[in-house]
């Protein structure tokens, strides 16, 4: 029986690279999308890229150790609380805005995306924003093949998700076994060390697929059609911007959501 891998997971942060972690490109859009809703803000996780992206952010993450390894600290603008995402511990209509890197993509689709956001859009004022980075399969994706074939021109990291959306991609389903990612490696690499040879990555960036080999969690890697179609509607505007500047970034688009605005009171 498998155990998540969060726990285990803090140890490996520094090792993580874009894309798996945002890019100040990412931050930087991330804060111009919020542009004019800049209040209380809530972020899915304790991505510590993202602990200052507005003038107060309350982070919520149920694994206490990411919170203790991973967090900045608390201060005057910033908190983090432990939560479950899909149950949050806090009123309705609370923040003015929420932001998440790949938090969509730690739960399955659809049913986990209608529930997540549907969490989203009670904790959120009206007319408020949500900005979260997604990593979205192309439509035409690399099989496993391909991907163990090709290696990569950049990093190893870039490298695991391509991998991991090969083996959506070979299912025909967005959601994916993080112990099947570790899988298909293994069955892939028969040397862990001439491979990182070969592509001139480090063994210590490898060992950060480890953390998958018996985990229980399930990603979710949807094409841009899948992940539009889960949306719920109680969100009034929804759009994809670009994001750039690191390797994979096409992958990586910013998922904008905005609720309807109260309506006006008449005398």
């Amino acid at each position: 029986m498998g155990a998540s891998h969060w726990s285990a997971y803090h140890a490996k942060w520094n090792r993580l690279k874009p894309p798996l972690r945002p890019a100040p490109e990412v931050v930087s859009a991330m804060r111009e999308a919020l542009r004019g809703r800049q209040g209380s803000t809530l972020l899915l996780g304790v991505t510590p890229e993202l602990a200052d992206v507005s003038d107060s952010v309350t982070a919520v993450d149920r694994d206490e150790g990411m919170i203790r390894g991973v967090w900045p600290g608390d201060s005057e603008s910033r908190r983090a609380v432990r939560g479950d995402w899909r149950a949050l511990p806090c009123g309705d209509a609370v923040f003015d805005a929420a932001v998440g890197d790949g938090s969509l993509n730690a739960v399955t689709h659809p049913a986990g995306y209608a529930s997540l956001l549907g969490e989203i859009a009670r904790v959120l004022r009206p007319g408020a924003r949500a900005v979260f980075r997604v990593f979205c399969r192309p439509d035409a994706n690399e099989t496993v093949d391909e991907v163990l074939r090709s290696g990569s021109p950049g990093s190893f990291h870039a490298f695991k998700w391509r991998l991991a959306m090969a083996v959506a991609a070979a299912t025909a389903s967005p959601n994916v076994p993080v112990r099947s990612i570790h899988g298909a490696f293994v069955a892939g690499v028969h040397s862990t060390e001439a491979f990182a040879l070969d592509n001139g990555w480090e063994l210590e960036d490898l060992a950060t697929i480890e953390v998958y080999r018996a985990s229980n969690e399930v990603y979710s890697f949807p094409t841009r059609t899948e992940l539009m179609a889960a949306i719920p509607r109680a969100f009034a505007r929804s759009k994809l911007v670009e994001t750039s500047g690191y390797e994979l970034c096409e992958r990586c688009p910013l998922l904008i959501l905005e609720l309807p605005a109260a309506p006006e009171r008449r005398l």
